[in-house]
């Protein structure tokens, strides 16, 4: 009885595996130079800004599930953003631009606070 199982079992799982590997389509290769560029590896746009908004700044218990951070932490990244060629604007910054006075410089942030 066991051994009828089995083999039924087994016999079940050969012909699966064959009608699956004949309805397998095959990927087609692309070149590494054909294939999608990651968003980070794209041109910065135009007048495009990132905004980066924390909650709460706290060094004694940051929960990072309601975007609070602690002081060095905070520092960390935003000393990576200036390393990484990011640029600090402020509100009026956005809005010149918006108006056409003033365009936003490459890799803009505006960093949020509430």
């Amino acid at each position: 009885m066991l051994n009828t199982t089995l083999r039924n079992g087994l016999m079940l799982l050969v012909w699966l595996c064959l009608i699956f590997s004949v309805r397998a389509e095959e990927v087609p290769f692309l070149a590494p130079q054909q294939r999608p560029q990651p968003e980070a590896n794209q041109p910065w746009p135009a007048d495009r800004f990132l905004v980066l908004a924390y909650h709460d700044v706290e060094d004694d218990a940051a929960d990072q599930r309601y975007l609070s951070v602690r002081t060095s932490a905070l520092n960390e990244q935003i000393a990576w953003l200036l390393h990484h060629g990011y640029h600090a604007v402020s509100v009026q910054d956005i809005l010149d631009a918006h108006h056409g006075i003033k365009p936003l410089p490459a890799k803009a942030f505006l960093l949020s606070f509430d």
